[in-house]
């Protein structure tokens, strides 16, 4: 089994930033900006958007951002409608703030789930490995289940709970597509991103019980 110190010389020359939407998450995004706190790689930058959130949500990004200057929160104003749409434009108000930046990942990470402090060093080192892949992600587990259904794993599909596009694939599908009706994640891993034919390549790469990340 490749050592994590191997996969982080791997993972170390692969810049990443993150895009987090959150909408009245005060309850789980502690948990999840401590995740990323702590990983063995962090990323050069991450934009957490508070889509018009009334909870705390702000209060709680705003306590670690004053701490760790690669952590941004970007306030969005209160939507009276509520649609799927609004987080493609939540994640483009952080997109806005990164596509300037040098990096070479860039992933859409949803704001209520947790994972260990290799997980994006562990997916740095896939982009390092395979110059075409261009999207990938973890199987996941919700709540309280011990266990993932592998048999629901698939290489052609990344779950939206975190997705990270290589940076000239993400920028050849022109981003998330703000549908109102939904599956934004689906459709932006369905689009061409080699121009002509189907994406580079695409992983859901299944790990051991301890790289799952985990939906609270």
């Amino acid at each position: 089994m490749r050592s994590a110190h191997r996969t982080e010389r791997q993972a170390d020359h692969y810049t990443y930033v993150l895009i987090t939407p959150a909408r009245n998450e005060a309850t789980f995004i502690e948990l999840t900006i401590r995740s990323v706190v702590g990983q063995t790689v962090r990323p050069a930058k991450w934009v957490i958007v508070s889509d018009g959130s009334t909870d705390g949500t702000d209060n709680v990004v705003k306590k670690y951002a004053a701490q760790h200057d690669w952590i941004e929160l970007v306030r969005q104003p209160q939507r009276m409608e509520r649609h799927f749409a609004g987080k493609a434009a939540a994640f483009n108000a952080g997109y806005a703030r990164v596509k300037d930046l040098e990096y070479e990942v860039i992933g859409n990470l949803d704001a209520d789930i947790s994972f260990d402090e290799d997980y994006f060093a562990f997916l740095m080192s896939k982009f390092a490995e395979n110059p075409r892949l261009g999207v990938a992600g973890t199987p996941y587990r919700e709540g309280n289940a011990t266990t993932y259904d592998y048999r629901f794993a698939s290489i052609e599909d990344v779950a939206g709970a975190c997705q990270m596009f290589r940076r000239a694939c993400f920028e050849a599908i022109d981003g998330y597509r703000p549908v109102r009706s939904g599956g934004i994640d689906l459709i932006a891993v369905l689009r061409d991103c080699t121009g002509g034919g189907k994406i580079i390549f695409l992983a859901a790469i299944p790990r051991g019980r301890s790289f799952e990340a985990y939906i609270r």
